[in-house]
C-alpha cells in the first residue's frame, strides 16, 4: 500500500513541468533487474524509449517495456507500452509514467495498466561521459500495475541500466 501512495504521489509531482529541463536525449534502451510483490518476485527488467521533443522544458516520450519475475514456482511476465513524461533538475532526470499492456502468470493472461516514476542520475553537461555518442544513466522506477478484474493490483520496482543517445 505505501508503495501504491508514493508511485501516485512521485508520479504527479514529476508530471508539473514548471521546473524541469529535458535531459536531451532522443532513445534509449536498457536492462536491470525488478521486484515484484506477489511471494517476492524476482527477475528482468528490459526498456526502449523514443523521445518526441515538445518544448524547451518538456520532454514526452513513447515506451515499451518487459520484464519477467519467478519465485516459489510463481511465473509472470509484463509487456507494456505508452507515454511517459520528463523532465530534468541538474543532474536528475524525473519521469511520470501511463502504460498499458499485458500480464501473464497463473494461466491468464490479463489486459493491464500501469502508473509510475523513474529517476535517472543524468550525467553533466560538460561530463567526458556525456561528450560521446550515447552515455549511461542509472535508473530506479516504480510501477503500480493493476490487472484487469482485480482491484488491488501489484507494485513492481526496477534497477536498470539506461543507454541514452543524444
Amino acid at each position: 500500500m505505501l508503495i501504491r501512495r508514493l508511485a501516485v504521489v512521485l508520479g504527479i509531482l514529476f508530471l508539473v513541468p514548471s521546473v524541469a529541463r529535458a535531459d536531451g536525449h532522443r532513445a534509449g534502451l536498457g536492462g536491470g533487474i525488478s521486484f515484484a510483490r506477489g511471494s517476492w518476485l524476482t527477475g528482468g527488467h528490459f526498456l526502449f524509449e523514443h523521445v518526441v521533443p515538445t518544448g524547451a522544458e518538456r520532454y514526452l516520450y513513447v515506451t515499451a517495456d518487459y520484464s519477467f519475475h519467478d519465485g516459489d514456482g510463481f511465473k509472470r511476465q509484463i509487456f507494456l507500452a505508452g507515454a511517459n513524461v520528463t523532465g530534468s533538475w541538474k543532474n536528475v532526470a524525473a519521469t511520470g509514467r501511463l502504460v498499458v499492456g499485458s500480464v501473464w502468470g497463473d494461466g491468464s493472461a490479463d489486459l493491464s495498466w500501469s502508473y509510475g516514476a523513474a529517476i535517472d542520475i543524468v550525467p553533466g553537461e560538460n561530463s567526458p561521459l556525456r561528450q560521446r555518442s550515447y552515455y549511461l544513466t542509472p535508473r530506479v522506477q516504480v510501477d503500480h500495475i493493476i490487472r484487469k478484474g482485480s482491484p488491488e493490483g501489484f507494485a513492481r520496482v526496477s534497477i536498470d541500466l539506461v543507454v541514452k543517445f543524444p
